[in-house]
């Protein structure tokens, strides 16, 4: 009955804030979708230019042309971080907040898109050449399910990527290890994240394949206005809303527990008679950052990216 109850109010949160934050999930929506749509542009037509200018065809030259998309890692970090304080349900500065997290967290951001990319196409490599072996050999076979299994330990391992960098101050390294950790510490919710985004992503691929196939001037601006306003939000909003209930539990919550002097709790503003005026809130925001507020004196672990001046 509780596991009920904690899944029912789960999902009425999840549409209580979608609902309050509906216009900004499509603002952050049509930032994405007008970046990807720039960059796809940007690539047809380098593509157009080495096949039809150069006459040059290769894997390798496709590979680089294809690099522009790890642009988009900075991008994903700014909205990963507005849409995790829309989970939070704190006060902000819209555009502010997304500025700043984008130039804080370009970085590390852009080497984490860099490692995304390389690794979807050395998946990809490794399928089709296991794939076509499977059909002549045992290895192949073998060698294709270990192939889908580290797709999927990495397609959920991507989950916190950005998350780790928006919330915590930790190394590329860092960030790679506890979220490949976080795809067993969390696997049922990782499972069930997948499979919703799999679901909606089918869907608006299965409407776009029936627009194209009905060739209705009208469902055309449909699926385009679809792309434009939720198709991206969505995603973006349920990562978050998946990924940093665990964060805070497995990593930010043992953190305080151990260190409870860096928690407000424990240093609460003293009045003259020496007791506690009031209780200051636990988390506060450093820089657009989740701090403790004592850790602002010392640049702790959870501190902002920037150095102090």
């Amino acid at each position: 009955m509780a596991i009920q109850t904690m899944e029912k109010n789960s999902v009425l949160k999840y549409f209580e804030i979608l609902k309050a934050k509906f216009f900004k999930v499509v603002i952050l929506n049509s930032i994405f979708f007008t970046a990807l749509t720039v960059l796809l542009i940007c690539i047809m037509g380098l593509s157009s230019l080495f096949q039809n200018v150069f006459k040059i065809q290769s894997n390798v030259i496709d590979v680089l042309i294809c690099l522009p998309f790890i642009l988009l890692g900075p991008l994903t970090s700014a909205i990963i971080k507005v849409m995790r304080d829309f989970i939070r349900e704190e006060p902000g500065f819209f555009w502010e907040d997304f500025k700043k997290a984008f130039k804080d967290n370009f970085k590390q951001s852009i080497v984490i898109a860099l490692i995304q990319y390389i690794f979807v196409w050395a998946i990809y490599i490794a399928g089709v050449f296991y794939w076509n072996l499977s059909k002549t050999s045992m290895l192949g076979t073998v060698g294709l399910g270990v192939t889908i299994f580290v797709g999927l330990a990495f397609i959920f391992a991507s989950y916190y990527f950005y998350m780790m960098i928006v919330t915590l101050k930790i190394t590329i390294r860092e960030i790679i290890k506890n979220s490949f950790i976080f795809t067993m510490l969390c696997l049922l919710k990782n499972v069930l994240l997948t499979i919703i985004l799999a679901v909606w992503l089918a869907f608006v691929a299965w409407f776009t394949f029936m627009v194209i196939a009905s060739q209705n001037a009208f469902l055309y601006g449909i699926a385009i206005c679809l792309y434009m306003t939720l198709t991206f939000g969505l995603v973006f909003y349920t990562v978050a809303f998946f990924t940093f209930p665990s964060v805070k539990k497995y990593v930010l919550d043992p953190y305080y527990e151990e260190h409870p002097n860096e928690s407000s709790k424990s240093i609460g503003k003293k009045g003259e008679n020496g007791e506690n005026e009031q209780d200051l809130p636990e988390f506060v925001y450093h820089n657009g950052k989740m701090v403790a507020r004592s850790a602002l004196e010392n640049e702790k672990v959870f501190s902002d990216n920037e150095n102090e001046e």
